[in-house]
């Protein structure tokens, strides 16, 4: 009632949140999800019966005493995982090896103490390499937008800065030194490939719409999300309703040469 009665004064709800419970939000999202954690955790009758049924899931205790676990991440050969642990303005990437139960510390991104929300931050992104036991972390550095190599003990190998970016909303690790990303570029999100080798980008789509998500199939073929007309006409907007849905379709698309045309 109180957190309602200063959102009426006009106040955001995490600077009503703070005001009420002098914690921030994010505090606050950690406390809930240990308490729903606790509460709705399976009992060991539960646990028993499951293994009765024949219930193959395996269940792994990471050393961590405090925050929320994200972004899991199995290696090819699922011996490693790597995730990302975020506490008190601060997300941490970790290794964890299931055969010696050992944790190791890959990297940290410290998180704007001055936002108190930061569910749209998505940072670090987190890729195995497909080869070696080596970790790829996406990650900002003073303003700059980095993707970094790490051993499985949090040795840096290689830094590789993302000329030109703004973000990205994903990426994918190639041959040769190369990357597949979503990425934001004056000011629109296309998808494209960028060669840290000779610094240079190759751009997949180039226009006023939002891709994300690419990936190469087992054909070699380029699909990925994206929201675009049905067809080609320009999308209208409606009061109340937002862009007509027959004029607009999301789903996934590919490349047909040059065309774009949608899978799904």
């Amino acid at each position: 009632a109180q957190i309602f009665f200063q959102l009426r004064k006009g106040k955001s709800l995490p600077r009503a949140a703070r005001l009420i419970t002098k914690h921030t939000l994010d505090t606050l999202q950690q406390q809930c999800f240990l308490f729903y954690n606790n509460r709705f955790q399976p009992n060991e009758a539960n646990n028993a019966a499951s293994k009765t049924a024949g219930d193959s899931t395996e269940q792994i205790s990471i050393p961590h005493r405090k925050g929320i676990v994200s972004n899991v991440q199995l290696s090819p050969d699922k011996q490693l995982i790597a995730y990302v642990l975020t506490t008190f303005n601060k997300r941490t990437v970790y290794c964890y090896n299931i055969r010696t139960q050992a944790a190791h510390k890959i990297t940290t991104y410290d998180l704007p103490p001055w936002i108190d929300d930061h569910s749209k931050d998505i940072y670090p992104m987190l890729q195995w390499a497909q080869k070696d036991d080596a970790l790829f972390v996406a990650l900002p550095v003073k303003g700059k937008i980095y993707i970094k190599k790490y051993t499985t003990e949090g040795n840096c190998m290689a830094a590789t800065h993302l000329q030109g970016a703004d973000g990205i909303t994903s990426f994918t690790p190639l041959e040769n030194n190369e990357f597949l990303l979503a990425a934001y570029r004056r000011g629109q999100s296309d998808i494209v490939s960028y060669n840290a080798n000779k610094l240079r980008y190759t751009a997949y789509t180039n226009d006023v719409y939002d891709d994300g998500s690419p990936i190469f199939n087992n054909k070699g073929q380029l699909v990925f999300a994206s929201n675009r007309p049905k067809e080609q006409k320009p999308r209208i907007w409606k009061i109340g309703v937002g862009y007509d849905p027959d004029t607009l379709w999301q789903g996934i698309y590919t490349l047909r040469g040059k065309e774009i045309i949608p899978v799904v």
